[in-house]
């Protein structure tokens, strides 16, 4: 009984053996015949890639199949369009591969130093596209630059320095557009929509623009938490009433209220209430 135990044990495992073998070699045929060759991409257009476009970044080679394209170069040669954030792929058997594409979010639009040219800065503050400001002798540059950033819920970046030189695709690297971002991403939600846009022509000169026109001097990214919790402060004790603060030395704020010509500091019953850390 032992001895045919053992012979019919070794039958399952010649037999399971043998289907394996068959399986890998059917799988290997399958991956080079027609049987599961991608006959049809399927890829919604987006705001800035139609499906033609699409298909073209893909590049998926005729005869290529779904058990053996290539993920890792289809996810490539779409993300050399700098409007694609992400790229999902899937099978669909038998014959369609399914592309779905997450286009970069527009974070600001910074109006070069031309002033009739602006560039698109998606998230991660990579350069997207340029864009033609078109101005009117109703609407000037900057008004016509501030509707095209709203119309993409982005901030407006001006006076940046000609030696910003936008390239697609890249990073910007400009210490005047690194110091915006370090702006943009340390202020609350709450302060950011609040924001119209910000000037840039240096890193010590930074400012920005609340909603409404007041205008916020705020200098070098630094102490960014107290900078902004002093211009609230300073909001709420003077609603209406601002038109410009200056918090680039925050422990010695300065703003000029309507009617006035010059620049006001705190009293010192005031100071007490502005936020020192």
């Amino acid at each position: 009984r032992e001895g045919g135990g053992a012979a019919a044990a070794l039958r399952i495992a010649v037999v399971v053996a043998v289907l394996a073998v068959v399986g890998v070699l059917g799988y290997f045929v399958a991956q080079r015949t027609a049987l599961f060759a991608i006959r049809e991409i399927v890829a919604a257009p987006t705001e800035h890639l139609s499906t033609e476009d699409i298909s073209k970044l893909a590049a998926v080679e005729q005869g290529t199949t779904l058990l053996n394209y290539d993920a890792e170069a289809i996810e490539a040669g779409l993300l050399k369009n700098p409007w694609v954030a992400e790229v999902e792929i899937e099978r669909e058997f038998p014959d369609r591969l399914n592309l779905t594409i997450r286009e970069r979010k527009v974070e600001a639009l910074v109006l070069m130093s031309t002033g009739s040219l602006a560039w698109y800065l998606g998230e991660g503050y990579v350069w997207i596209e340029p864009v033609t400001v078109v101005a009117t002798d109703e609407v000037p540059v900057r008004d016509a630059a501030l509707a095209l950033a709203r119309a993409s819920n982005a901030l407006l970046v001006t006076d940046v320095p000609a030696t910003v030189e936008p390239v697609s695709g890249q990073a910007a690297a400009e210490p005047e557009i690194e110091a915006v971002s370090a702006y943009a991403e340390s202020f609350t939600d709450e302060f950011t929509a609040r924001l119209s846009g910000f000037s840039a022509s240096s890193v010590e000169s930074i400012s920005c623009t609340l909603e409404g026109g007041i205008e916020i001097s705020l200098g070098e990214p630094e102490n960014i938490s107290m900078k902004e919790a002093i211009v609230l402060e300073l909001l709420q004790r003077y609603p209406a009433e601002l038109t410009y603060i200056n918090v680039r030395t925050p422990e010695n704020p300065s703003y000029r209220r309507i009617g006035t010509e010059y620049v006001e500091a705190p009293s010192a019953s005031q100071e007490k209430t502005v936020p020192s850390s």
